[in-house]
């Protein structure tokens, strides 16, 4: 359960670890292929039917408006603390602190009013992003419960490599559906296309019929030599009135 120093040092301090995580999440979120501020947002404040203002790290809109949560603020102060000691007995001591720590955060995140947030749509699951891998699989390996506890309050634990593999899904969704719309936008064109052109056959008719009926009107008057004048005078009356 090595942790790199660079990260030790990053997350020294509650206030700083919170900070680097969700640089870790919003990083993880620009690989998926989500488009930001569309997809999803970062750091957006909520506010519930009760009044409360609850502002995620991160929310994922998922088509059929459906929404993903995801929060990055665990504490993993007494994970690190498991790793720098050597001493068994304090080893214990933080490992029970940072399954304490890990069911604390479960229990506040799912009093949160995140499902009465109409702009959230169905918030269906919230995620519990612990962006060091070997801080999630210590805690599951020594309590399985834990796993069992989130899932009862509609919640899961992600890291990096699992939550990029669930984005790519989402995004995966979000491209289906424009596909799907642009193909009921071309039936939408295609239909309306049609319907053009049966209006233009109608019209075709209507001038066929109305010059059949000028044809016979003509051959009638060329049977009779007075109406075949009067035809030969109308039409150079037709084609002199633009100019009069």
């Amino acid at each position: 359960h090595r942790v790199d120093r660079r990260q030790r040092q990053m997350c020294i301090r509650d206030r700083t670890q919170g900070a680097w995580g969700e640089q870790v999440l919003e990083k993880t979120l620009e690989e998926s292929g989500l488009r930001k501020d569309k997809d999803y947002v970062l750091q957006k404040k909520f506010t519930a039917s009760d009044g409360s203002t609850v502002q995620p790290d991160a929310v994922v809109f998922m088509p059929d408006n459906r929404s993903i949560i995801i929060d990055s603020k665990a504490s993993l102060t007494s994970y690190l603390r498991y790793v720098d000691t050597k001493d068994e007995s304090e080893k214990e001591k933080h490992l029970k602190e940072h399954l304490s720590s890990l069911k604390t955060h479960i229990k506040q995140l799912s009093s949160k009013s995140y499902k009465s947030i109409e702009e959230l749509g169905s918030a269906d699951y919230i995620l519990m992003f612990i962006p060091i891998e070997s801080a999630l699989s210590l805690a599951l390996m020594n309590d399985w419960d834990l796993q069992k506890t989130a899932m009862q309050s509609k919640m899961g634990f992600v890291t990096p490599t699992n939550l990029i593999a669930i984005l790519r899904v989402a995004e995966s969704l979000w491209r289906q559906d424009r596909l799907s719309k642009d193909a009921e936008k071309i039936a939408l064109r295609a239909g309306l296309m049609i319907d053009k052109l049966v209006g233009l056959k109608t019209d075709f008719e209507k001038v066929k019929t109305s010059f059949n009926a000028t044809q016979d009107a003509i051959n009638e008057a060329e049977k009779d030599p007075i109406k075949k004048k009067q035809m030969a005078d109308a039409i150079i009356k037709a084609a002199a009135a633009p100019y009069i």
